[in-house]
């Protein structure tokens, strides 16, 4: 699952200041609900290493998210951080870093 978070997308929000101190230009996180992060053996704040097929693999910090289903794991596009994953549609394995 994955969304482009408003301040991550547009060259001049990317560098406002002010819009870098609001909640939504935070660091990307890999949110999960309970049920994944249990499977997984990861907790809430744990570092985790993302991969997706041949790419680079990135590491990011799990955050618990109980709208998420089971399986799935948020991951916010656009940013430099999360860039290497390669394309928004991407199956992704996360484990802990």
């Amino acid at each position: 699952v994955t969304d482009v978070p408003i301040h991550y997308a547009d060259p001049l929000v990317r560098r406002a200041a002010s819009l870098q101190q609001t909640k939504d230009a935070d660091t990307p996180v890999a949110t999960m609900n309970k049920a994944t992060l249990a499977r997984l053996g990861i907790a809430d704040g744990e570092a985790v290493r993302v991969g997706a097929g041949d790419t680079p693999s990135i590491v990011l910090a799990a955050r618990l998210d109980s709208g998420l289903p089971d399986n799935a794991v948020r991951i916010p596009a656009g940013h430099e951080l999360t860039a290497p994953l390669g394309a928004m549609t991407s199956t992704v394995s996360v484990e802990r870093a």
